[in-house]
């Protein structure tokens, strides 16, 4: 360990003393002033602000602010997804109130199928995290 640091610290003050400072060159960039006559101008014009995105009326016109952005126009914000959430919502209050008093083994006889899965669910995995 201790030789391959020494040797790692020797080839690094090597390398260093080795290199020389940048020179300066007898002949400065010139900047060139004249401009090529196919060159177009794409950007915007002197005094205009700029932009990474450049929409011409044609595209602007064609863009639907109805659409969704989000994949496979996954809206979150509909009246069933609304509906559905707090349907959701209603079930953990429901699920809480039941847990003061029940535990899944011991629910009402009416309560079968899914809904008492999903209770048992909710109690064991959800109702504590």
């Amino acid at each position: 360990m201790r030789l391959s640091y020494n040797l790692l610290v020797v080839v690094a003050t090597a390398f260093l003393a080795s290199g020389s400072v940048a020179t300066v060159s007898d002949h400065p960039a010139e900047v060139l002033t004249m401009v090529s006559p196919d060159f177009v101008a794409t950007g915007p014009s002197v005094g205009e602000k700029r932009s990474l995105r450049y929409l011409t009326n044609s595209e602007e016109e064609e863009l639907d602010d109805d659409e969704e952005e989000r994949k496979n126009s996954a809206n979150r914000f509909t009246a069933e997804k609304i509906a559905e959430m707090a349907k959701g919502t209603k079930q953990y209050k429901r699920f809480a109130r039941w847990a003061r008093d029940y535990k899944p083994i011991n629910l009402p006889d009416v309560v079968q199928g899914k809904l008492r899965d999903k209770y048992r669910y909710w109690y064991y995995h959800v109702k504590d995290a």
